[in-house]
């Protein structure tokens, strides 16, 4: 299960979790889902900027993480199931899912200008996040939201964390 703070995992074993903020328990509980981690891949700034990123790539899931590890990690799912695995957020949404059913469950526009029947990203939950300040919103606090792709009226791909006060 995706979240706004991290991942979970449920086998016979019972539940385990693992907060963005720890890349590496992260990591570890997906190499126990899956059965395998990938071999990082470097990850590519945008021209200017210095990172120091590293890619974990599974068919349907990529994890960005900070080399030092010192960052919150961020991940993207591409498929409604990685190794056989369902992956859905906690109100039950997933690659494929309507944009009707992202609507029911309380999803946004992320730009106020834009109509949630139309808009191509849709976020969900929403976090304060203490000493930053919305760009899209300017003199609000910034939030932290999963971030919802559609193509269409599907969801194409889920990220979290997202946020609205970085702009890298």
């Amino acid at each position: 299960m995706v979240s706004l703070d991290g991942v979970a995992f449920t086998d016979d074993g019972g539940t385990t979790t693992a907060e963005y903020a720890d890349s590496d328990a992260l990591l570890a509980l997906l190499e126990e889902a899956t059965g395998e981690l990938p071999e990082p891949e470097p990850v590519e700034g945008m021209e200017g900027y210095d990172v120091e990123m590293q890619a974990y790539v599974w068919d349907g899931l990529r994890v960005l993480s900070d080399v030092s590890g010192e960052s919150p990690a961020s991940i993207a799912v591409t498929a409604a199931e990685v190794d056989g695995i369902p992956v859905m957020t906690e109100e039950g949404l997933q690659v494929g899912s309507s944009r009707a059913d992202l609507l029911d469950a309380g999803a946004w526009a992320l730009v106020d200008e834009e109509d949630t029947a139309t808009a191509t990203e849709l976020g969900l939950g929403r976090e304060e996040v203490p000493d930053t300040q919305s760009l899209t919103h300017p003199g609000s606090v910034g939030i932290l939201y999963v971030l919802f792709l559609l193509e269409t009226d599907a969801v194409t791909q889920i990220q979290s964390p997202a946020n609205d006060f970085s702009d890298v």
